[in-house]
């Protein structure tokens, strides 16, 4: 497996980046070279531990580069009777004493000529890979956004003969966790899970036992368990992403409409809401920024702190070690970054005089020279420590220069915190993460609250509003119940006493209009009766005379009043006819009318917290020949006949077979045998303020448009009503 991936290099190598020329050009700098195949191959995407190297056809090193590769550098290719044919490649045998390194080697030729080599070493050894730590510029970042696992977390414990020989991360197991890791059973199983206490923080732990028949080595792999700021984090991003898409897509339709000319006009309540949430998340949002703010001046502070640290420690380890020894400055540098385990630069003036960490120099991913910024501050301006950001590609970090007394000569130390490791007490990620998870939960729990807010300062407002329609519509025997106190409490009182002083003036109206109908009509008809009456009380009176007077006239005079009499009871016929037609009701106006449209409209303005009005059908419109206002003045009563019968749920339902039919059922008291078949009687009631008229008018509505009104069934589960129409043509 490994020597294919060599083998993949090669030949990706030997396609993209070799040419004929590489070793005729003699400013070429191989370390750089050796950089650009490493980090364009398998062995950069997958970390492994590897070396790159260039030789010449002296087989002598022309430039190399490492990635988590710690075995000592030869100048010189060793490659014992190795021989090449036609380019082929060629792999070293492990040692005895490296089992675990691979060697490929590559010849590169110029004119059929070998002019040089490319070598490829790779370290496939566990611990030799996990435990070398390598620079973050150096990872793989595609990789590592993929993973479902933070790597940064990850804590790895070598064992070897049951004594701890190496630590990766931040977290050291005690003597109680490492006997617990020992004393596992392998005999199985060479894997086990565990979950283990680290630091007072629970892991999810990975325990292999790996190694030779005869060897006794264990690793250990350590997750760190997610809190509940990290699953808030991850439920919220999920949450936000899909609201983001919700959003956008709503915001477009939003524009289609208004491009279109299209108007909304936003409800109390949405404006209210609206306004909660716009008071409630801007100064939400603004802590958030301020919090992170006020954390990265922390932040700061605690990596000016943790780097100045590290420094002076090089500082006072160098001046100890020159004290006691003859040793160079370079020999004590590489002992002070051995020791200490801290990556430094020593700069002389704008010159480096030392790096520990010379390959990544050689490579150009770092200038030679001194950051102009740190010249200025150091040099020109005589600061005596100085954090600077600087960049390797599109990755930042920090770098703390400061001003070192080394064996009585000045220099600059550089620190940066890309190679060098350490703890702040929250990191950028870890405060993006709580401040994602924690305010976007406070922020949910906003809409939330703003939302049940608004609905209850709303609501009273829609049900007034939507019982001023109800009024509108004739219907003044609506109640409203508020069980909230102050002034929306008051508000809805003043609204049902106006309905009741309503309800009563109308009932005082009708009777004076009634009064007052009847009074001018007894004028009228008595002065239409007083007109006949007179000339039959003269014709009357001229025959009683002529009968007195034995006039020879008396026929005649007889003839003329018995025709006068005649002429005046049809008058007073008329006069009887006209007014049995002022009395009676008006015809129903007859149209085509949607008996759905209609039964909507009669539960939209019908209002009442004791009951609830749906109107249930599977059609979208069913037409009959009738009177609209007569019909929805009929549902209106009925429904108010079921709430007043205890009713909380009425239904009605349009449905449409043979004939069109309304069926207006409710939950209700129902009503008694005794009285069912008088209820569509005239003048019956058994309300205390009723007329017994409402069922009455409806039912001689109904029959006049050609229909019916029965009751399909009462009892003490509810009351169910049934109107037919007859089909429209």
């Amino acid at each position: 497996m490994v020597k294919k991936l060599i083998t993949q290099v090669f030949e990706k190598a030997k396609e993209e980046l070799l040419d004929e020329n590489l070793y005729i050009n003699e400013e070429i700098n191989f370390n750089a070279y050796s950089f650009i195949v490493w980090s364009n191959s398998v062995l950069h995407k997958n970390s492994m531990s590897s070396k790159v190297a260039f030789y010449n056809k002296n087989k002598s090193l022309m430039g190399d580069f490492r990635y988590k590769y710690d075995f000592p550098s030869k100048d010189t290719l060793r490659m014992r009777s190795f021989s090449f044919r036609n380019g082929e490649i060629r792999f070293d045998e492990p040692s005895r004493r490296n089992r675990k390194v691979i060697r490929g080697v590559m010849p590169i030729y110029h004119e059929n000529d070998v002019e040089g080599y490319l070598v490829i070493k790779v370290n496939y050894g566990l611990a030799k890979t996990i435990f070398k730590r390598a620079p973050r510029f150096l990872s793989d970042l595609k990789s590592t956004y993929k993973s479902p696992v933070n790597l940064r977390e990850l804590k790895i414990f070598a064992f070897e003969d049951k004594k701890l020989k190496n630590v990766f991360g931040d977290i050291y197991p005690g003597l109680t966790v490492q006997k617990e890791i020992l004393s596992l059973d392998f005999s199985k199983d060479k894997s086990i899970w565990r979950n283990l206490e680290f630091g007072g923080s629970s892991y999810n732990t990975y325990i292999l036992k790996y190694g030779e028949a005869n060897e006794d080595k264990i690793l250990v792999l350590a997750l760190l368990k997610k809190g509940l700021t990290r699953n808030i984090f991850d439920f919220f991003k999920i949450f936000f992403v899909h609201t983001f898409f919700i959003f956008v897509i709503v915001l477009l339709m939003l524009l289609i409409n208004i491009k279109q000319g299209r108007s909304y006009k936003y409800s109390f309540k949405t404006q209210l809401l609206i306004s909660f949430l716009v008071i409630s998340i801007i100064p939400l949002i603004f802590l958030a920024v301020y919090f992170r703010d006020l954390q990265d001046e922390k932040n700061t502070s605690a990596i000016f702190y943790k780097l100045k640290k590290r420094a002076v420690s090089v500082e006072n380890f160098i001046n100890a070690k020159l004290e006691v020894s003859e040793k160079s400055l370079k020999e004590i540098s590489d002992m002070a970054s051995t020791d200490l385990g801290i990556e430094f630069n020593v700069y002389e003036e704008d010159h480096l005089v030392y790096t520990s960490y010379p390959e990544y120099f050689q490579t150009g991913l770092f200038p030679d020279k001194l950051n102009p910024v740190a010249f200025k501050k150091l040099v020109l301006e005589g600061y005596n420590e100085f954090v600077n950001i600087e960049k390797v590609d599109d990755m930042e970090y920090n770098s703390f220069y400061y001003y070192g007394n080394i064996g009585g000569t000045y220099y600059i130390l550089k620190v940066n915190d890309i190679l060098n490791t350490y703890l702040i007490p929250m990191s950028g990620t870890e405060i993006d993460i709580f401040l994602f998870g924690s305010y976007s939960f406070a922020a949910i729990l906003i809409v939330i609250f703003s939302t049940i807010i608004a609905n209850q300062i709303s609501q009273p407002i829609r049900k007034l509003t939507e019982a001023t329609k109800s009024v509108a519509g004739g219907d003044l025997d609506l109640e409203l119940y508020q069980y909230s106190r102050g002034e929306v409490k008051e508000l809805v009182d003043g609204f049902n006493t106006m309905i009741k002083d309503l309800r009563q003036s109308r009932q005082e109206l009708a009777e004076v209009e009634r009064e007052t109908a009847w009074k001018e009509m007894a004028r009228q008809v008595a002065h239409e009766i007083k007109n006949p009456l007179t000339p039959m009380k003269l014709a009357v009176q001229q025959l009683v005379i002529a009968r007195k007077d034995k006039s020879p006239k008396f026929e005649d005079i007889f003839n003329k009043v018995t025709k006068t009499f005649d002429q005046q009871i049809d008058t007073l016929r008329n006069i009887a006819d006209e007014f049995s037609n002022f009395a009676r009701m008006p015809e129903p106006n007859r149209e085509k009318i949607d008996i759905v449209k209609i039964a909507n409209d009669a539960a939209n303005l019908y209002v009442d917290d004791r009951a609830e009005v749906n109107v249930v059908t599977e059609l979208d419109k069913c037409f009959i020949t009738g009177d609209e206002d007569q019909l929805k003045r009929t549902m209106i009563n009925m429904v108010r006949n079921s709430i007043q019968a205890s009713s909380t749920q009425i239904k009605i339902e349009v449905l449409q077979n043979d004939k069109s039919c309304i069926k207006i059922s409710d939950n209700g008291n129902g009503i008694p045998d005794n009285i069912r078949k008088k209820i569509f009687d005239a003048n019956f009631t058994t309300k205390v303020e009723g007329m017994g008229l409402g069922l009455n008018m409806a039912k001689r509505f109904i029959n006049k448009i050609g229909g019916e009104i029965k009751i399909e069934k009462s009892d003490n589960s509810g009351t169910i009503f049934i109107i037919k129409f007859p089909k429209v043509n």
